[in-house]
């Protein structure tokens, strides 16, 4: 039996059906827990980002190599503090401007002293530095200022890293020198062969008068620079030849190629205590410049020289009976209008200490010594390089002068010297030769001459001679002989002075012929005595010539003549 379908319902079917009750939920449903939970995670790390989340600035460099936006970090001792958001060029398209976001642990280091710069491998007299950014990319490291001026936003970077960070203990120097020399941005300072600082930078002084240095040292190593400490260019060998053989020292190898300074005080120096923060050091040029110049105050006072000063250059010796008292500052050309002719006007700086007096009284000490023959004069140093320095010598009688006031300084009167002076000299005695009665002389020489070749040539001569011999030989033969030969002795010695005494009277003969003869003009000897004498005169006039280069090429004495 097969079973038929259900029956489809019909309207009164639905009619009989019992009403739906409707039960209220109770609580929420759990499928709202997710979308909750999110909410609150969403607004969790809203909150956390904001809490953290520093002020915005704006560094503004030079080039934006090495910085890339949402990558490039901003670091402080290696804590990251900040992450470059956007890189754009300035408005007048020569910088680029970094905009950043910092964190808010960072708000205390941004002040208005604070300096960013770009961390990226580099080369430098300090040495390598940056390798590590090779593998880890570049960043701006951050070194927070002193200023109390807080709330910073903008800022500029910086080219260069700097040499010391503004928490780095120890003290800044100010160094002055007539010229920067070798040194640089962290060329090392050395106190006795070891590096206690570095140079910071440098600039010149007003109206390019000199450079004026900055340097750092650590602590505590700043603590050894006292009032009377000396600093002075490293970066070189010091070369000397004294008594004491050939010598040369240098601080440090790196100071060779990086230059260098260093300092200390005089061996013969006791320290002055502590400098204070304005106080100003001079740079010598070397060494030995810095413990020869330990006299302070010096005072300047002017030479004038009418003469070649080929040779005098600045910085060479003023000396005082041989003793160092000052150096060459300056000198120049200049035409005297009242005497129409040019000189050279030098400057000196004598120090006062050295002369035994103080600063106020060096001018009335050296009024005095003018008064009593003190005169300024060219002495050659080395004959070899023609270096020339001023000697003040007391001369004995000379012409009046007085220590004249003269633009800026008083003047010292001066006296002719150096090689001008020994080619005078030489030109006096030139002079004198030239002044002697050559001619006369000669004559009678050739007379003298003749009579002795006239008299030397007679057969006479040579027989006395060959006596003489002869005697001396029995002469010896007696001293040989014993003393019972004393008889035959006497008798040899007889013969003996009576050929002495011909001898002696044919002297006599040959005197009186020397003191009568005559040359004849004809004489072959007396052409030659005269050709001598020319000879004699042109070697004068070369010595003239050879003098008055040397005048004006001293040099010559260790190059040779030049081809000009």
């Amino acid at each position: 039996m097969v079973d038929s379908p259900n029956p489809a319902p019909t309207p009164d079917s639905l009619a009989t059906l019992p009403e739906p009750l409707a039960i209220p939920e109770k609580g929420i449903s759990l499928v709202w827990l997710v979308p909750l939970v999110a909410a609150l995670i969403a607004a969790w790390i809203g909150w956390m980002s904001w809490s953290e989340r520093g002020a915005t600035i704006h560094i503004t460099f030079h080039s934006a190599e090495g910085i890339e936006p949402g990558k490039t970090r901003i670091r402080y001792r290696n804590v990251d503090l900040g992450r470059v958001t956007r890189v754009s060029l300035g408005a007048d398209q020569r910088e680029v401007m970094v905009t950043a976001e910092m964190s808010r642990e960072a708000e205390p280091f941004l002040n208005a002293s604070t300096r960013f710069w770009v961390v990226r491998p580099r080369i430098d007299p300090g040495g390598i530095s940056g390798l590590t950014t090779l593998v880890s990319g570049a960043y701006i490291e951050l070194d927070p200022g002193s200023s109390r001026q807080g709330g910073a936003r903008i800022f500029m970077g910086l080219k260069e890293p700097p040499v010391i960070t503004h928490d780095a203990p120890g003290s800044y120097l100010r160094l002055q020198a007539r010229q920067l020399g070798s040194i640089g941005p962290k060329s090392p300072v050395y106190h006795r062969r070891i590096q206690v600082g570095e140079v910071v930078g440098y600039q010149l002084l007003p109206e390019a008068e000199g450079v004026e240095v900055q340097i750092f040292l650590n602590a505590p190593y700043d603590r050894l620079v006292y009032q009377n400490t000396r600093f002075w260019h490293a970066g070189g060998v010091e070369a000397s030849l004294d008594a004491n053989g050939f010598q040369f020292r240098t601080e440090a190898v790196r100071a060779l190629i990086a230059g260098g300074i260093a300092f200390g005080i005089p061996e013969w120096e006791e320290a002055r205590g502590q400098p204070s923060s304005k106080q100003t050091f001079t740079l010598y040029d070397s060494r030995k410049e810095a413990e020869e110049r330990h006299f302070a105050d010096g005072k300047r006072y002017l030479l004038h020289f009418a003469s070649s000063v080929r040779g005098l250059q600045p910085g060479a010796p003023v000396e005082f009976f041989g003793i160092p008292v000052g150096q060459v500052q300056a000198l120049r050309l200049e035409w005297e209008s009242t005497q129409q002719h040019y000189q050279v006007p030098v400057v000196i700086e004598l120090e006062p200490q050295r002369l035994g007096v103080e600063a106020e009284a060096l001018t009335e000490l050296l009024e005095h010594l003018v008064a009593n023959g003190l005169r300024g004069r060219l002495r050659p140093g080395n004959l070899l390089t023609g270096q020339l320095y001023i000697a003040l010598e007391m001369e004995h009688e000379p012409p009046l002068a007085t220590l004249s006031q003269e633009h800026r300084y008083p003047a010292i009167p001066t006296l002719a010297g150096g090689v001008s002076e020994l080619t005078r000299r030489v030109e006096q005695i030139l002079g004198r030769v030239e002044a002697l009665p050559l001619e006369q002389m000669a004559g009678q020489l050739e007379e003298l001459l003749t009579a002795a070749a006239t008299t030397l040539n007679r057969p006479e001569v040579g027989e006395i001679l060959q006596q003489t011999q002869s005697s001396l030989v029995a002469f010896n033969r007696l001293l040989a002989s014993s003393e019972g030969q004393l008889s035959s002795v006497t008798s040899g010695l007889n013969e003996t002075l009576q050929q002495l005494n011909q001898l002696l009277q044919q002297a006599e003969k040959t005197l009186q012929q020397v003191e009568t003869g005559v040359l004849s003009e004809e004489s072959e000897l007396r052409y030659q005595l005269f050709d001598t004498l020319n000879e004699v005169d042109r070697a004068a006039r070369s010595i003239r010539e050879v003098a008055e280069y040397l005048e004006r090429h001293p040099d010559a004495l260790l190059l040779g003549r030049q081809k000009r």
